[in-house]
């Protein structure tokens, strides 16, 4: 005999759902006269298509821009754009030409390009709000940004020849994130070392060890850094000396390290941790790759 209690069962079916009631005009008319829910939506630049939905998805491209530039009035925009898919552009010149128009309104620009374009280089030299950039792929060879006004810098997918230049050049950052690309050249005329006097936040990634590893931890000073987070294949094949090297040309008071890696680390937390007992918050976690996640920010 079966010892499990016997237990009712019942089912039950429920109606469907009924549809969501339209949008009332009174919300519609609110929603239309609010500029900040415009600024804050913004238009997706980052869609493909092919043949002949080519045309039409352009077209719509540029009225949605023309409609979100109109309903977010004088509001701080957040420019994102992922163009090129090795073949084409996806983002037609009518958009690039709304969006530059607007420029003394950019407070972040985003602009990820996976392949060369025959485009001309964008010069942005008059954007008074802006702040913040991730630029990836190629856009350095297609974009000129106010560097020195920049306090957030992201480049992704770039070869340390790329980026050295650029951070020349924003001595006022105070977040940096690099993801680094194996190099296709040699180089030929090493970078001078670079002054980053306000950066708080450095996060260093890549691939490549033989060719990048040590092309940029050598070059930057950075006496106000608070947080690091670096691959170990960056810091060579002696990665301790060379961060005990860095935090003593920097003199700088690290107080959070975390170190990333594939397979097997160089060095165990517990070894970090004794050679860095001034660092309050070391820890180490297994590598992300090229543009994965990263701490956040330091304010």
């Amino acid at each position: 005999m079966d010892n499990h209690p016997y237990i009712p069962t019942r089912f039950i079916i429920y109606p469907p759902p009924p549809p969501p009631p339209p949008i009332c005009s009174k919300w519609r008319q609110i929603a239309l006269s609010t500029p900040q829910l415009w600024a804050i939506i913004g238009p997706d630049h980052t869609s493909s298509a092919s043949g002949r939905d080519d045309v039409a998805m352009m077209h719509r491209q540029c009225v949605l821009t023309e409609t979100w530039i109109s309903r977010s009035c004088s509001c701080p925009l957040s420019i994102q754009i992922v163009d090129g898919n090795g073949e084409k552009p996806h983002c037609p010149p009518a958009v690039y030409s709304a969006i530059a128009a607007q420029r003394d309104r950019w407070e972040y620009f985003e602009y990820d390009v996976s392949a060369l374009l025959g485009r001309s280089i964008i010069t942005v030299d008059h954007a008074p709000l802006l702040r913040s950039a991730l630029l990836g792929g190629h856009a350095l060879k297609h974009v000129e940004l106010p560097w020195t006004q920049l306090t957030s810098l992201t480049l992704e997918r770039i070869s340390p020849p790329e980026c050295m230049p650029i951070l020349q050049q924003t001595s006022n950052l105070v977040r940096c994130q690099l993801a680094l690309i194996m190099l296709n050249e040699s180089v030929d005329k090493p970078v001078n070392e670079v002054t980053l006097p306000k950066l708080h936040s450095l996060v260093l990634n890549g691939q490549g060890q033989a060719l990048i590893q040590g092309l940029i931890i050598w070059q930057l000073v950075t006496p106000a850094l608070l947080r690091l987070k670096c691959r170990e294949l960056l810091l060579g094949p002696h990665p301790i000396a060379t961060l005990l090297s860095f935090i003593s040309r920097s003199s700088c008071k690290l107080e959070e390290l975390c170190i990333t890696y594939e397979n097997d680390p160089a060095f165990s937390l517990s070894d970090y941790r004794s050679a860095f007992p001034m660092i309050s918050n070391i820890s180490m976690q297994e590598a992300q790759d090229i543009g994965g996640e990263y701490p956040e920010e330091v304010d």
